[in-house]
């Protein structure tokens, strides 16, 4: 596969707009700097065959990737502004920051965020061999079972609870958060064991997958990609609803709350379904649907693919700048897929995979 790189240059390159020409051999003059890493990318692309050329204002982006349309299986795009948005909707991918990432976000034009060209050389490297899943909102929906485990909290407390449309906007990273919104701090210890003692009744019953999920997992499982679960949900729930769904030997582990020192945003359960995996933070993301799910990734230094199959839109999502927005679970099963075989030397990086769903 021949693969082009576009690189545009001001704010991208240079960590500051210099207008017109790109310092040379990637050094800093007169105040205007270089991404450090840009030699590393240039090194790695030279490596592999796959070419990688400079655009800057000054002429149209766009038209300078379709000139080049035909002699390029894929085109990748990098940038950081509003301008760089019409040659990023002609690219196969984009690496984004700023104002083009929020761009391609709204428009549903397939991205990585970025900071530095580290992280699009770590991209460029990576090949996924496990995947990490939040459960509620991410693989499952039990917010029925939520709702009235909550409501039996209310009931014992002699109150009316807020309507059940209204639980996306008050149910936060774990029980204890979400009870501390309503109860003085004393009484959420004893408010908890009544919420649990009344959604162990009901939520196996009313825990399902969310549409598209049990796929998505047979075929990961079937390609040798690891997975695991971490949830706030309490550790013996979670592996109660997944033993229950028929999904329990997808999973190298299924970690929850109790089953670490300290819930999600902190690494712990990261880092535990890290060790029973076998894995290390770089061979690995992280799927979830909350902004809380994206800082859990970050503190464990895992690349966030962030969902937005719960009470989260991809608008809110993106303000906590995941790695990447998936448009729906079944994306993973494209960027595992095993690569092409061709007759060039040149590896597909993972990203750019065609489409086999």
């Amino acid at each position: 596969m021949k693969i082009l790189i576009l690189c545009e240059c001001d704010g991208t390159i240079s960590t500051h707009d210099v207008g017109h020409a790109l310092p040379n051999h990637f050094s800093s003059a007169d105040g205007k700097t270089v991404d450090p890493a840009f030699r590393s990318l240039h090194a790695f692309c030279n490596a592999r065959g796959i070419d990688l050329k400079i655009v800057s204002d000054g002429s149209c982006k766009k038209e300078i990737l379709q000139g080049y349309r035909k002699e390029y299986d894929s085109i990748v795009y990098i940038g950081n502004s509003l301008s760089d948005g019409c040659a990023a909707r002609e690219a196969d991918f984009v690496f984004a920051k700023d104002s083009l990432y929020t761009t391609c976000v709204d428009e549903d034009i397939p991205c990585h965020f970025y900071q530095d060209f580290e992280d699009i050389l770590r991209d460029m490297k990576k090949e996924i061999r496990g995947v990490i899943f939040d459960l509620d909102g991410t693989l499952i929906d039990a917010s029925e079972a939520i709702y009235l485990g909550l409501k039996e909290v209310w009931r014992a407390y002699g109150r009316e609870i807020f309507p059940v449309e209204d639980l996306g906007k008050y149910l936060k990273a774990d029980l204890e958060t979400t009870l501390g919104f309503f109860f003085p701090a004393k009484e959420v210890p004893k408010a908890i064991p009544i919420m649990r003692k009344k959604y162990e009744e009901i939520y196996l019953e009313k825990t399902r997958f969310i549409n598209g999920t049990e796929e998505v997992l047979r075929v990961l499982h079937s390609r040798g990609i690891v997975l695991g679960v971490a949830s706030n949900k309490f550790g013996r729930f979670s592996r109660g609803a997944v033993m229950h769904l028929g999904a329990n030997e997808y999973f190298a582990a299924v970690i929850g709350a109790g089953d670490v020192p300290r819930n999600k945003p902190f690494p712990d359960m990261l880092h535990a379904a890290l060790d029973k995996m076998k894995l290390t933070a770089r061979d690995v993301v992280f799927v979830g649907d909350t902004p809380s799910d994206i800082e859990t990734g970050k503190n464990a230094g895992i690349d966030v693919y962030a969902l937005a199959t719960g009470f989260h839109s991809k608008g809110e999502l993106s303000e906590a700048r995941p790695k990447r927005i998936l448009r729906t679970l079944h994306d993973l099963i494209d960027l595992t897929a095993e690569p092409e075989q061709t007759e060039t030397t040149t590896k597909v990086p993972f990203f750019l995979r065609p489409r086999i769903s």
